[in-house]
């Protein structure tokens, strides 16, 4: 409450809404993160560890991505898909050492197949069409 009996309303943010891909990126990591508080010990801090640094790299190359000119948004965009094909295998395997709860596993899989869509859906805006132009 303010001086008055007024109801205070924080102030607004003039940060721009984050890009689809970056959200679920970001909803995907928390997933994992609540995910990777049960892996046992011996695979929290070896492929975990793996894992939760290909999320990070994946964060990090799609910010970038979002800023970057234009005829640097297509390599960016391809490590993105390599360092995401990299976190799937990864996954997998922990998923075959039982290291990872199935339903968790499947919720952080599931995002990431969206994601891998909404790449391909970026790269696709990028590439010229058979006419010269963007798609």
């Amino acid at each position: 409450m303010g001086q008055h009996g007024q109801t205070l309303k924080p102030p607004p943010r003039n940060t721009p809404a984050p890009i689809p891909l970056l959200h679920e990126l970001k909803e995907a990591y928390k997933l994992w993160h609540g995910a990777l508080l049960h892996v046992p010990r011996m695979s929290r801090y070896t492929i975990g560890a793996t894992i939760d640094e290909l999320f990070i790299k994946s964060i990090s190359l799609s910010l970038r991505a979002n800023f970057a000119r234009r005829d640097q948004k297509r390599t960016i965009i391809i490590e993105i898909s390599d360092t995401l094909d990299q976190l799937k295998y990864f996954l997998t395997i922990l998923l075959e050492l039982k290291a990872i709860q199935q339903n968790r596993y499947a919720d952080i899989a599931q995002r990431l197949v969206k994601i891998g869509g909404d790449l391909g859906k970026w790269l696709k805006s990028l590439t010229p069409n058979e006419n010269g132009g963007q798609e």
